[in-house]
């Protein structure tokens, strides 16, 4: 429904500001995900994504879930979705390659989900390209 997809993207917007700046944990996502801009040069080039998952504010069990990329405009990757461990210290790190071009001077949005124990979403999160020109 448009309304929730809103509410979900001011949501997603704000949970990280009241997080750095309270420190306290909003428990409305099921993990915290970051995912730092990339740096593309310009032309046809592979782009790695960082996405960091962080479960450590929940129950400290080792979760398996999956991550689904939907990739910036002009972009690809291999596998739209890929599997993530999380261990006892609730943290991990999944890398993804986009393949794609972009002009200099631009950057492109797409999105992250997380998909945890196969069942409960954290909040999409933007995923950011910028040419590093």
């Amino acid at each position: 429904h448009p309304t929730v997809a809103g509410h979900l993207i001011v949501a997603e917007h704000l949970i990280p500001i009241v997080h750095d700046v309270t420190g306290l944990t909003i428990e409305g996502s099921a993990a915290l995900v970051t995912v730092p801009p990339a740096t593309a040069t310009t032309g046809d080039n592979t782009v790695p994504v960082t996405v960091h998952i962080d479960q450590a504010w929940t129950a400290r069990h080792t979760t398996k879930g999956s991550i689904v990329i939907d990739p910036p405009a002009g972009f690809t990757v291999k596998h739209r979705r890929e599997p993530y461990d999380v261990g006892s210290d609730g943290e991990t790190d999944v890398t993804v390659s986009l393949r794609g071009a972009m002009a200099p001077g631009s950057s492109a949005n797409g999105t992250v989900r997380v998909l945890v124990d196969g069942q409960t979403e954290a909040l999409p999160t933007t995923l950011t390209v910028n040419t590093g020109e």
